[in-house]
């Protein structure tokens, strides 16, 4: 199937959620209170992970545009915000090669791991 929802980031610190059919805007996704840097819906859409130059990630339910989790132990710059298989995981990685794995039902965080070996990445 197509998928109903678009979701975009923006330098203005939020992100929005816009009806594909229509064009319109379904919901503002405010609380960034820096650039965000990557949307990412989970695999049935109902969730959407937003990462910021904020060092926060925020979980969103799709459907209310409510924020569910924000995901706050980060030490710098988040690039990006990935979702697992089964989207009970989200993979939050940092510009400092730092990485870091949340439970997205309760928005605790699971396991960290650092690769120095990595360069960051956009």
């Amino acid at each position: 199937t197509l998928p109903t929802l678009l979701a975009t980031g923006s330098m203005a610190r939020d992100a929005r959620l816009w009806e594909v059919a229509t064009g319109q805007v379904r919901h503002v996704l405010q609380g960034h209170r820096a650039e965000v840097t990557d949307v990412k819906f989970n695999t049935l859409g109902t969730k959407l992970a937003t990462a910021s130059f904020d060092a926060t990630a925020r979980v969103w339910d799709t459907a209310s545009g409510s924020c569910l989790h924000v995901l706050r132990e980060h030490d710098g710059e988040l690039l990006s915000a990935v979702f697992g298989p089964q989207s009970e995981r989200l993979l939050t990685v940092l510009n400092d090669s730092v990485c870091r794995l949340w439970d997205t039902d309760t928005g605790l965080a699971c396991d960290s791991l650092r690769d120095t070996r990595m360069k960051p990445w956009r």
